[in-house]
């Protein structure tokens, strides 16, 4: 893994790699970016006090690229939960979910964001991770507002080790039958009232889980709907 102290943007210096050769599982961390992007072009605050990876993978043809962000995100899940966890509890128990498609939450506030791009059959992973940056230096947010592991857990990992063992779940996830087995476990909206903004308008429903290929699965008057791309809504 490359480790740099500062970035414009992690996702765009893997996209770059990926463009000159770089193998499936280059890597990249920093402790900060001055260029972070999120989901649809939206800006992504980067100070110190996270770390932001990003990781290269290159999917067989016809492999479920839109199972890769749910992936990425229970791995991250694992990985926080493996770190945070007091010593002697149960990291089955301890309160993070993901939320459909990429966000992940501890105590229901959000402490991670992933963004996956893909280019000329490379797909990018990227993470950005608050671990001790103070909630009230990050933007406000009207459902799942982002807070920070120190804040949430009164723990600050490593930010390069905890890169180093989200990268290492993520690819055994990859590589795995089934990378989203455990899904279930960390799923942030099953039976919950939803509200999801899609490029075909508002819908509305019950959280039902995902399908195989990474919808999200609404319920909606006694059917199932899929859902491949949208924002959940407050």
């Amino acid at each position: 893994m490359k480790v740099v102290e500062v970035t414009g943007s992690t996702n765009e210096d893997a996209l770059k790699a990926a463009a000159a050769g770089a193998a499936e599982g280059w890597a990249i961390a920093s402790l900060s970016q001055t260029a972070g992007r999120g989901r649809l072009g939206r800006a992504w605050q980067s100070p110190k006090g996270g770390v932001y990876v990003s990781v290269i993978l290159r999917p067989a043809h016809g492999y479920g690229i839109t199972r890769i962000p749910l992936m990425a995100g229970c791995a991250m899940a694992e990985a926080i939960a493996t770190m945070c966890c007091a010593e002697g509890a149960c990291v089955a128990c301890f309160p993070i979910k993901v939320k459909w498609p990429n966000d992940v939450l501890v105590n229901g506030r959000k402490v991670t964001g992933i963004l996956t791009e893909s280019r000329d059959g490379a797909v990018i992973v990227g993470a950005g991770v608050n671990i001790t940056t103070a909630p009230a230096d990050l933007p406000v947010r009207q459902q799942y507002p982002a807070s920070s592991l120190l804040a949430e857990t009164g723990t600050a990992p490593d930010p390069l080790t905890l890169a180093e063992t989200w990268i290492d779940c993520l690819l055994r996830r990859y590589t795995a039958p089934d990378g989203l087995g455990d899904w279930p476990h960390w799923d942030a909206l099953y039976g919950n009232p939803v509200r999801v903004n899609t490029l075909h308008g508002l819908l509305e429903g019950t959280g039902q889980g995902i399908a195989p290929d990474g919808a999200l699965l609404l319920s909606r008057d006694n059917t199932l709907e899929p859902i491949l791309a949208g924002d959940i809504l407050p």
